[in-house]
Order: structure tokens, then sequence, then C-alpha cells
């Protein structure tokens, strides 16, 4: 007991106002605290919101390659087109040009190539060869005799 009779001793009693200034103070550090944490968080929303429309502004992370004014991806979405000779003369050139500079695209272009009887490997007879080509060959064979052979007996009707 003589410990608290010491405490109670030392104790001063507060000034009118000391407590609620403090009270106050308080409060404005809490206050300041919060603004300081929101402000953060919306700087990192909105630096995050900048980046990102900056970066698809220009049209992504990874920009493509682009060879003879075409880039890749045109290429490969063209490239039917172009083995097959469908494309007009601009695209032809700049295709050629993007293919003459680019690896990748070449080499896909190239597995895209039909194979020749001579890399396929034909068996002894062409007609028992199973290659695409071969049985797409022996498809248009067998419907141009069933065409004729429908329009032969509708003129005969």
């Amino acid at each position: 007991m003589t410990k608290t009779r010491q405490l109670s001793e030392e104790w001063t009693p507060c000034p009118p106002g000391t407590l609620s200034s403090l009270a106050g103070d308080e409060r404005f550090r809490q206050r300041r605290q919060f603004l300081v944490r929101a402000g953060s968080t919306a700087g990192a929303v909105a630096l995050a919101a900048s980046a990102g429309w900056l970066v698809f502004r220009n049209g992504g992370l990874a920009t493509e390659p682009t060879y003879g004014g075409i880039a890749c991806s045109r290429v490969r979405q063209l490239a039917p087109q172009f083995m097959m000779h469908q494309l007009d003369a601009e695209l032809t050139q700049q295709i050629t040009v993007h293919l003459e500079q680019c690896d990748e695209c070449r080499t896909l272009l190239e597995s895209m190539q039909p194979k020749t009887a001579k890399d396929v490997g034909h068996r002894e007879t062409v007609a028992a060869c199973q290659c695409s080509g071969c049985r797409r060959n022996d498809l248009s064979t067998s419907l141009a005799q069933t065409e004729s052979k429908v329009s032969v007996s509708a003129d005969l009707a």
C-alpha cells in the first residue's frame, strides 16, 4: 500500500482543457493516417490504371515482329489464302518480303506445303497410297465420275 500512496502523491492534476486538447490531437492524427492510407491506395490504383491504359493503347505488352509491312500474326492468318494464290498482288508481295526475313513464318509455310509423291514415299502403286494428297485426288475423281453418271442419267430421262 505504500507504493500506491507514492504514486498518488506524484500524480498532478491536469490543467483544464488539456485532455480535450490531447483527444483532439489524437483524432487529427487518426484522420491524417486514414487519409494517407486512402490516398496511397487511390494513387496506386490510378497508377496501375494509367500503366494499363498506356500498355493497351500501344497494342499490348509484347509487340510482335513486323517485316515487309505485315505482322507475323497476319501472315499466319493469311497463310492458307497465300498458299492457294488467292490474295491480291500487294498482300502477296508483303508476305513474300516477310517470309524472306522471318524464319518462323517461313518454317510454318514450308510445313504447310503439300508433300510430293517422292517426299511421301508412295507405295509401289499410287492407287495403294493413303497420303492426304492421293486420297484427295481419289475423292475428286470419284466425285467427278459420280457427277458425270448423274448428268448422263438425267440426259437419258
